[in-house]
């Protein structure tokens, strides 16, 4: 499997980084029909050939995420739009 790991720090505190990851969520159930629950400070996601995680602490994001065969061609895009959503909604270069 491919992977994908992304860590960021930030200042909003566990509940904020908790909100931001429920929007990032949220655009990816949109947009690639993932399913995503919290187990404890920890989002977990899962969808057809991916699996992955998002936990927060009160100063760090940390997004690991697996990715099955059919899905490897899409790392990079995917990696991409993480770190975007991860910077809009952390409020990182704003």
């Amino acid at each position: 499997m491919a992977h994908i790991h992304i860590t960021r720090t930030h200042t909003l505190g566990i509940e904020g980084a908790g909100t931001a990851a429920d929007h990032v969520a949220e655009d990816l159930r949109a947009e690639h029909s993932v399913k995503a629950h919290w187990e404890g400070n920890t989002l977990m996601i899962r969808g057809t050939g991916v699996r992955g995680e998002l936990a927060v602490s009160h100063n760090l994001v940390e997004v690991k995420v697996r990715l099955g065969l059919m899905m490897r061609p899409f790392r990079r895009a995917l990696e991409k739009e993480i770190n975007e959503q991860l910077d809009e909604y952390l409020g990182i270069g704003s």
